[in-house]
């Protein structure tokens, strides 16, 4: 168990967390330049500081239906420690501490995969899932979930 600071963010009815040392910084939803050949949940790139970064629509990420963005989303510039990459919010909630644990049940109810879950964050006594930076950008094995599955991270 480990107490840290994450960005709340929501998508959809889901409420889910982000550790605030993966988070570089928040952008209102910019011209996405749709990039040819590239996995489905990339919905394109985008301009940052002189470069292109990936922007991944977690909408599609997560198997759920996509939607079409506004000027109401968010855009969260994540910094996975092998890249930076865009993730598209329907909102950004606080920056909050909150205590996580690794090897904790998923909650039910949970529709978030829980491959892209690193831990179960504890915030005024609600249950929030902390994402991986790393399985969001990369090709996890597997997107199914269920209540009773566990985290299972080394």
């Amino acid at each position: 168990m480990e107490i840290i600071q994450v960005l709340t963010c929501r998508l959809g009815k889901e409420v889910f967390a982000l550790a605030i040392r993966h988070v570089q910084e928040i952008q209102r939803l910019a011209t996405i330049t749709p990039l040819p050949l590239s996995a489905p949940y990339i919905k394109g790139v985008v301009p940052l500081r002189e470069k292109l970064i990936p922007v991944i629509d977690l909408y599609v990420r997560f198997g759920w239906e996509s939607m079409a963005f506004t000027e109401h989303h968010r855009m969260v510039v994540v910094d996975s420690g092998e890249t930076r990459y865009g993730i598209i919010v329907d909102e950004t909630q606080d920056i909050v501490e909150c205590t996580c644990t690794r090897e904790e049940t998923i909650p039910d109810g949970l529709s978030i995969p829980p491959v892209f879950v690193d831990a179960i964050c504890t915030y005024q006594e609600q249950k929030i899932p902390l994402l991986s930076p790393l399985q969001i950008i990369g090709k996890p094995s597997s997107v199914s979930h269920g209540p009773a599955q566990k985290i299972q991270n080394a």
